[in-house]
């Protein structure tokens, strides 16, 4: 009896001394705490703490994800992320003979602003414009230099806008500028204008270019007349004898008005169209350039103003052939349609 009692003694002290082993080697190298290693897209900075009994190392399985260490903290710090997915990487930390494995997740780059309102113009009292902007990545908004004077932005990360302010021009002087905004992989340029367009500032003859789709999208570039017709004032394009429709709105802007007829041709009634994103056309929705100052240069860009066409997403006026009811096809698009003349 006395030899089946200690044969059990001595299998429950070798277990109690294992189980202090095992405790032993778990113990010594555990994580404490993690700090702001869940990133953003945008580059950061993140810290691991453990608890460990011997000297602290640490290295990482990828190279956009780098650690140092400082006692027992380990610093990881990740790169700007244009990944759309989100990533992983893994941080080995070792002390001794134990290591211990820390994921480290980076988001995707999701970046959302307003391809469709890239012009805006106010007169010489000054104004303010919101333009839509949202992104867990690195940005960067560049502002010309000669234009820090009189433009100033800045953002709204409640409402997720960019807030740009232009300062009243004492001496009325048209001016512009393109600010450059970067977003991940993402790059536009934005136009903001001041100036006040009068009447006899629109009439006569403009630089004009457009990309055709009569010529399979071939830019056309030459000399248009912006005269009066029937009561409107039209674009004519001297290069292939068609005119687009002009009406002048608020503030100096100008719209190619829909579903107007310029003509006919073999039976087919011409009509003026508007294309909209994602293959569409209107013949509601008009097509509109907001004054632009550029280079001594008052220009009009028409399209990529959805603020003025009740949020459609605009790209080109078009004119469309109609056999009675019937559409036959387009006759001419205009994208990039862009018109200037030099301001005196």
């Amino acid at each position: 009896m006395k030899k089946i009692f200690s044969i059990i003694t001595l299998c429950l002290c070798t277990l109690l001394v294992a189980c202090s082993d095992e405790e032993a080697v778990t113990s010594s190298l555990q994580v404490v705490a993690t700090d702001g290693i869940d990133f953003s897209a945008a580059s950061g900075e993140g810290t691991i703490t453990v608890s460990a009994t011997e000297a602290v190392t640490a290295t990482s399985n990828k190279e956009w994800c780098t650690t140092t260490v400082e006692g027992n903290v380990v610093h990881v710090a990740v790169t700007t992320s244009s990944e759309v997915t989100s990533r992983i990487a893994v941080v080995t930390i070792s002390a001794g003979t134990n290591s211990v494995d820390v994921p480290v997740i980076q988001a995707g780059a999701v970046t959302i602003l307003d391809d469709y309102n890239l012009y805006y113009c106010c007169g010489y009292d000054g104004g303010e414009f919101d333009f839509s902007f949202k992104t867990n990545t690195s940005y960067s908004v560049e502002v010309p230099e000669e234009a820090a004077g009189w433009l100033t932005y800045t953002y709204d990360t409640e409402n997720n806008v960019l807030k740009f302010n232009v300062a009243a021009s004492e001496d009325k002087t048209p001016r512009g500028a393109e600010v450059k905004l970067s977003a991940g992989a993402k790059k536009l340029v934005l136009s903001l204008s001041q100036i006040e367009v009068s009447a006899d500032m629109i009439g006569g003859y403009w630089d004009m270019s457009y990309n055709s789709g009569a010529y399979e999208g071939q830019k056309v570039a030459g000399t248009g007349q912006v005269g009066m017709l029937s009561g409107n004032l039209v674009i004519i394009d001297a290069l292939q004898e068609n005119y687009l429709p002009l009406e002048v709105g608020e503030n100096g802007n100008l719209s190619v008005p829909a579903n107007v007829t310029v003509g006919s041709f073999s039976g087919y009634t011409l009509k003026t169209a508007t294309a909209l994103s994602g293959g569409y056309y209107s013949l509601d929705v008009p097509c509109v350039a907001v004054p632009k100052v550029k280079g001594g240069k008052l220009i009009y860009h028409f399209g990529h103003c959805s603020a003025y066409t009740d949020g459609a997403a605009v790209d080109y006026p078009m004119i469309y052939a109609f056999a009675g009811s019937s559409v036959a096809g387009y006759w001419e698009y205009y994208e990039n349609l862009e018109i200037s003349k030099p301001l005196e």
